[in-house]
């Protein structure tokens, strides 16, 4: 038997609240400014930096002249050593008012899938290139993304694509680093193989020397709601284009045509879609969360792994919710 060497799996984002307001929106009421004394107190005066990427940050001097918001007025983010991310103003929110449901904005959803191409600021820094082999190897003009509007809103609703954002492409390299081969196996010789052995050092030996072991496939975003409400894949009322073929249907001239028009009206009679739609809600509307879930999909290639045994395969600790 031919062994096991190629698995995808896709990783999900996964509420473990139904009712936690973490996974919802909630307008914001005002903005709570955090002096830069209070920053710079708590990180230090080198210890803050403009991206969380080790190769192309600079330091930050966090002083008056130093913008809290861009021209789009947006937060202009700053970082710990660490990458992580430092708040410069704390929201304050109504939690009296009801959350919204999160949809994805359809146009502006190229930009998730763009690598950044800007340089380094400082060209006296050298950079490793090996954290950018996930990002030639999966260019944005070779993702192709669906976009999936919802209702009658055209610019939002769900999104699926044929690679993941680019922010994944740093963990992505730093794991194929700890894990991969980076050296092909020594040759053993051929007369001392079986014709099973020969095969399975063929595979081997078409494995190139620190090839990918996790690779990005596909993913998908979309509200949590609407994967709850549909019994499977397609089966959500408001996809089905019944009040379109059932309004087309006035121009029907055959008898098949006509009988499948009839149906599509008969069935509208009944109900509208966005009717039916809202009676399932009306009984579940507060067990159902409406958290935009994300959904990626990898493959890992057991052949390039520096240890195929599985003995070292570990889940790394998260602070929030996922699943396997």
């Amino acid at each position: 038997m031919r062994p096991f060497i190629l698995f995808s799996f896709p990783i999900s984002s996964h509420p473990r609240s139904i009712v936690s307001p973490i996974f919802r929106c909630t307008e914001v009421a005002d903005w709570s400014i955090v002096p830069n004394e209070e920053i710079i107190e708590d990180y230090g005066e080198d210890g803050i930096f403009d991206s969380t990427d080790h190769n192309f940050r600079l330091p930050v001097t966090l002083d008056d002249d130093y913008p809290l918001l861009d021209d789009n007025g947006q937060e202009v983010r700053i970082y710990d050593a660490n990458g992580n991310r430092i708040n410069r103003r704390l929201a304050a929110v109504d939690l009296s008012a009801p959350p919204c449901g999160v949809l994805v904005n359809l146009e502006s959803i190229q930009a998730l899938f763009k690598p950044s191409r800007e340089p380094p600021q400082d060209e006296a820094r050298s950079v490793t290139l090996e954290d950018l082999a996930i990002a030639e190897e999966q260019d944005e003009h070779h993702i192709h993304i669906d976009a999936y509007p919802l209702a009658f809103l055209r610019s939002f609703g769900n999104v699926q694509a044929n690679g993941v954002p680019p922010c994944f492409y740093p963990k992505i390299t730093e794991i194929n680093q700890s894990t991969r081969r980076n050296h092909p196996p020594p040759r053993r010789r051929r007369a001392s193989l079986s014709s099973e052995e020969e095969e399975e050092e063929e595979d081997e030996d078409r494995v190139p020397s620190r090839q990918t072991v996790v690779k990005p496939i596909s993913c998908q975003f979309y509200n949590y709601v609407s994967h709850r409400m549909a019994t499977r894949a397609s089966q959500l009322d408001s996809q089905h284009g019944t009040v379109t073929a059932a309004i087309s249907g006035a121009y029907a001239e055959t008898e098949k045509n006509k009988r499948t028009a009839m149906s599509k009206q008969q069935y509208c009679k009944l109900g509208l879609p966005s009717d039916r739609f809202h009676e399932k809600m009306s009984s579940i509307v507060e067990k159902i969360p409406t958290c935009c879930r994300a959904e990626l999909v990898y493959t890992v290639d057991v052949r390039a792994l520096d240890d195929p045994s599985g003995r070292h395969v570990s889940v790394p600790v998260h602070t929030g919710p996922a699943r396997l």
